[in-house]
């Protein structure tokens, strides 16, 4: 699992709890946040057809490639994975929605 780490004025690292939205450790929880932010339909009937830019498909991309990027519902809405699964919600294909993006755990590309 990923740990976020910060450093304190004093220059200890303090360790917070790991992120949420990571789809290697935690999928079902990132998978409830993208149909709350897409809607049950996109999950059901549209992502899987977004090949390379479905769940899967950007998952298995960013293992290999570094990064990958799942298409929201209509394409509009970006979700870039990391290859240790974290996904990250991109604020510029998305900026009216970023604050209910936050809210559902996602931080910003």
């Amino acid at each position: 699992m990923t740990e976020r780490r910060e450093a304190r004025p004093d220059g200890a690292v303090e360790s917070e709890q790991p992120y949420k939205m990571n789809l290697l450790t935690n999928r079902e929880a990132v998978i409830e946040a993208l149909i709350a932010m897409e809607g049950r339909d996109w999950y059901e009937k549209h992502q899987p057809s977004w090949g390379k830019n479905s769940i899967d498909g950007a998952l298995e991309k960013a293992q290999r490639e570094r990064a990958g990027v799942i298409y929201g519902f209509g394409g509009y809405h970006r979700y870039i994975i990391r290859p240790d699964g974290r996904v990250f919600y991109s604020e510029s294909h998305g900026p009216r929605e970023a604050e209910q993006a936050k809210e559902f755990g996602f931080e910003f590309n």
